[in-house]
């Protein structure tokens, strides 16, 4: 293939079917490029508690594990491209709540959001606030506030 990755040659873990791969190599994480923020975000919850409990990580782990299948089931839902779905849950991953310029890039009506992004939005959100410090989280608010570095004009929220 001419897509741009390196493959194994001959014998090697890679060209096994991926859920024979998942069964050999049980104690390692599948790193999925094409969703790599999703991916690495549910290698990071492993282990984390929310109020005593482990983190939910169930919607995060359907979209990493049947990501054309949520990625279609959503694109029918809002009648746009997969591609058009891939930069929502991208924005959910990084904590966006105003989405009218999603809606508007993707050419579709705004309408409410299907229940598996409301549920994906509320685990990426409450695995945020396990994960990453409350400082952290400030500095980020302050830093997206402040006009942007390049134009000068304030940045829309997220």
């Amino acid at each position: 293939r001419l897509d741009g990755r390196l493959y194994a040659m001959g014998d090697a873990i890679q060209s096994l079917p991926s859920k024979i791969r998942a069964a050999c190599c049980s104690e390692y994480d599948d790193l999925d490029f094409s969703s790599s923020h999703q991916t690495v975000l549910l290698a990071l919850a492993r282990g984390v508690t929310i109020n005593g409990a482990p983190a939910s990580t169930s919607h995060l782990r359907q979209l990493v594990t049947e990501k054309g299948k949520v990625r279609q089931m959503l694109a029918d839902y809002y009648g746009c491209a997969k591609s058009d779905v891939k930069a929502l849950l991208l924005r959910k991953t990084y904590g966006a709540t105003h989405d009218a310029a999603w809606f508007k890039d993707a050419g579709v009506p705004v309408k409410a959001h299907h229940r598996f992004i409301t549920a994906y939005a509320n685990e990426v959100k409450d695995l945020a606030e396990a994960i990453v410090s409350k400082a952290d989280r400030f500095a980020a608010k302050v830093r997206k506030s402040r006009p942007d570095r390049l134009t000068g004009r304030a940045r829309v929220p997220t």
